[in-house]
C-alpha cells in the first residue's frame, strides 16, 4: 500500500514523462506539463528509498526518474483511479 502522497508523487512522475526535477526546493514535473501539486522532497527521498525513483543530482540541477518498479506502481494507481472515475 502507497500513502496518498506517494501515490500522488508517482502519478506526477508518471504524467511528467517519467521525470520530476527539483526547482525551488520541491519537485516538480518538467515545464509544459500540468501538475496539481509540487511533490514534497521527503516524499521523494522516500520513494528513492522504496527503489521506485531514481534521483540524479549535477551541480545545482537535481531530478527524479521512474524506476521500472516506481512505474509499474504508477501505472497501476492511473489504472485503478481510472476505474473509479468509470463506476
Amino acid at each position: 500500500m502507497l500513502s496518498p502522497a506517494k501515490r500522488a508523487a508517482l502519478l506526477a512522475c508518471l504524467n511528467g514523462g517519467g521525470v520530476l526535477q527539483k526547482r525551488g526546493g520541491v519537485w516538480i514535473a518538467p515545464s509544459g506539463i500540468a501538475c496539481d501539486k509540487p511533490v514534497s522532497g521527503g516524499t521523494v527521498a522516500d520513494l528513492g528509498r522504496d527503489g521506485m525513483l531514481t534521483l540524479t543530482v549535477l551541480h545545482q540541477n537535481a531530478s527524479a526518474q521512474l524506476t521500472e518498479r516506481g512505474s509499474w506502481f504508477a501505472r497501476t494507481a492511473a489504472t485503478q483511479i481510472a476505474g473509479k472515475a468509470d463506476r
